[in-house]
């Protein structure tokens, strides 16, 4: 999407590693349905930010569990988190974000925004494991497996349990 490498674009993971925002009003671009998105609009919104989520689904946070999806929208309410259904994002620029209706065609956009958090699935990591065949060369006192965002994009249960399996094994 074009706008994603704006100096105004944050992740997940730098925006919960505390990186120095430019003002108190975020948008979330939720793609993914799961807890990333979810867990860091309500940690934005637990230190004083308005927050708006979007997602082209007719939920958000529609990859949740049911019950735990609820929970989330019952504090999502209490922290006036707006949580807008059936908008994709098209694009980010410096004065906001374009917008179409996934029902309607209708675009739009969303500006008076000081930063944007797009939440996509992430990229497999595949180089930490060819790095490691690599640096052991040859050697065969040595075992490795790909597992987890090694092998591919996975959620974090999935990569729980790849490793928990791999373990049971040894």
């Amino acid at each position: 999407m074009p706008g994603l490498n704006l100096p105004h674009v944050f992740s997940v993971d730098e925006i919960l590693d505390g990186a120095e925002l430019p003002g108190k009003r975020g948008l979330i671009i939720d793609a993914t349905g799961h807890w990333e998105a979810a867990g860091t609009a309500e940690f934005l919104a637990d230190h004083g930010h308005t927050v708006e989520m979007i997602t082209a689904r007719p939920i958000p946070g529609f990859g949740i569990e049911a019950i735990n999806r609820e929970f989330f929208l019952q504090r999502a309410k209490e922290k006036r988190i707006r949580l807008t259904p059936f908008l994709e994002a098209r694009s980010i620029d410096e004065l906001g974000v374009s917008v179409v209706d996934v029902l309607t065609g209708a675009e739009r956009r969303i500006e008076s925004i000081d930063y944007v958090v797009p939440v996509y699935p992430r990229r497999s990591r595949g180089d930490l494991y060819f790095n490691l065949v690599d640096a052991i060369g040859d050697r065969t006192d040595v075992a490795i497996r790909r597992i987890g965002d090694a092998a591919a994009p996975r959620l974090i249960e999935s990569a729980i349990l790849q490793g928990h399996e791999v373990g049971a094994q040894i």
